[in-house]
């Protein structure tokens, strides 16, 4: 009977691909409940973001546009959540943002953000379009990649508009073909280095550029932090970063390739904070985590090694500090549960009751859970 049970389910999936009433897999279960955090945060981030742009700012559309599409996929996601009877998390709510908190970062940084922000929504949304197989998942996750596209270009021109879109190097390329003959072309260490392959300079001053933004954003985190373990954490991030972009574009120099970083994006003097800990914590394990995703995916695409060996250890440095984000976060109350797989007697099964809603916030925004 049990074997009949998971064939009929088997055929389920195969046959009911575009249909709505088949039971959610792992993937998109962990897919909603990621996109519901990320945008339930996103939300809070952008309408303060919207609230000190000034009225007449180009800005101020893109911050609007922005908050309504971050609350309407984390509405969607909660909808679907709670159609299949998953406990919907408490993810970012109004508690976590400061609207009278004055201003913290530069019209730039907003525009950096906004670009770097839709350059990981793109990654994630992508992933989870690809690892979808209900029609509803496959329609939310292609309308999340259409609208960031969409919002991605809008910034884009605004940044040109001002003249402050970061553009990679350009390089001279050969004009001949060749073959790879030589194990010399992967060598990095000893002896004379070939020249930097365009795909690494794109890597190098992609990842450089990355962490000068998240550099700034923590800057800003670090001056307005409550809690003084949080403010070390974001100043400890603070020399991660600078340490990769002196890494990177030391690499860039000895090639002779300019690599200029935006400079207008910057903090203000407020020590007001528009954020609570917990949120500002979050965010930045969440950038930690694509940080560790795109120094994967640059090691893959350098061969060479001494390129290689750098990547590798900024991944295992992140890896590292990412882990004592977390252990705040755990010590403070502020992180919720992800879905597990339930061991009792239903092996295998998604726990729908692993992510608990809290009863209430205490003072200080922390979640108090329900006794089990």
């Amino acid at each position: 009977m049990e074997a009949n049970r998971w064939i009929e389910k088997a055929k389920g999936y195969v046959l009911g691909t575009a249909k709505t009433n088949t039971e959610l897999t792992v993937a998109e279960v962990s897919s909603l409940w990621r996109v519901y955090m990320h945008y339930t945060m996103l939300s809070c981030v952008f309408r303060y973001f919207e609230k000190v742009e000034a009225d007449e700012s180009d800005i101020r559309p893109l911050m609007s546009e922005a908050l309504g599409l971050s609350e309407k996929r984390s509405r969607r996601a909660a909808d679907i959540m709670k159609k299949e009877s998953i406990i919907v998390p408490c993810g970012f709510t109004e508690k976590d943002v400061n609207l009278n908190a004055p201003r913290l970062y530069t019209d730039s940084f907003h525009l950096y953000y906004i670009r770097n922000m839709s350059r990981f929504s793109l990654v994630m949304n992508t992933l989870n379009l690809s690892i979808s197989t209900r029609s509803d998942m496959i329609d939310f996750f292609e309308e999340c990649i259409d609208t960031t596209v969409s919002l991605s270009r809008k910034a884009v021109n605004v940044m040109l508009s001002r003249g402050i879109l970061p553009r990679h190097p350009f390089i001279h390329v050969s004009d001949e073909r060749d073959i790879i003959r030589q194990t010399s072309f992967l060598a990095g260490f000893i002896g004379e280095k070939r020249p930097l392959l365009a795909e690494e300079v794109n890597h190098l001053y992609l990842n450089s550029l990355i962490n000068h933004i998240g550099r700034v954003f923590l800057a800003g985190f670090a001056q307005v932090a409550k809690s003084k373990k949080v403010r070390g954490y974001m100043l400890e991030g603070i020399k991660i970063a600078d340490s990769v972009i002196e890494d990177f574009i030391s690499i860039l120099r000895e090639d002779g390739i300019p690599a200029p970083l935006p400079g207008d994006a910057g903090v203000a003097d407020s020590t007001e904070a528009p954020f609570s800990d917990k949120l500002m914590m979050a965010h930045v394990i969440i950038l930690n985590a694509s940080g560790i995703g795109a120094y994967g995916v640059s090691l893959a695409a350098s061969p060479r090694n001494d390129i290689v060996t750098r990547y590798a250890q900024m991944m295992a440095k992140v890896g590292m500090y990412t882990q004592k984000g977390v252990k705040i976060m755990m010590e403070n109350g502020w992180m919720e549960e992800p879905p597990q797989v339930f061991k009792g007697n239903s092996a295998g099964k998604i726990n729908r009751q692993a992510v608990r809603p809290p009863d209430r916030h205490d003072v200080h925004g922390n979640v108090k859970q329900k006794k089990i």
